[in-house]
């Protein structure tokens, strides 16, 4: 038996296509996904509801990867962070 893992998942990335197939991938693996295509907003969706993982890009202007990190597990500690470049 296979754990599979099935939360909401918070993807920010500039690259808005690069975001939409992450985004895809993780739908078809059963997660519900949330888009955004900057920190700023995507920050906005963290404080509005319960995300258990978030993947940002580290390199985005003017709020990247790292501000992404630090800011998220201030609004919400449970949530994980993957950092991808």
């Amino acid at each position: 038996m296979t754990d599979q893992f099935t939360g909401t998942v918070l993807i920010i990335d500039d690259e808005e296509n690069l975001a939409q197939a992450f985004a895809e991938a993780l739908e078809r693996a059963g997660c519900e996904c949330i888009v955004a295509t900057n920190g700023t907003d995507g920050l906005e969706q963290l404080d509005q509801q319960k995300i258990d993982l978030v993947i940002t890009d580290l390199v985005m202007h003017p709020f990247d990867g790292m501000d992404v990190l630090r800011a998220a597990k201030r609004v919400s500690p449970e949530s994980e962070v993957i950092v991808i470049t």
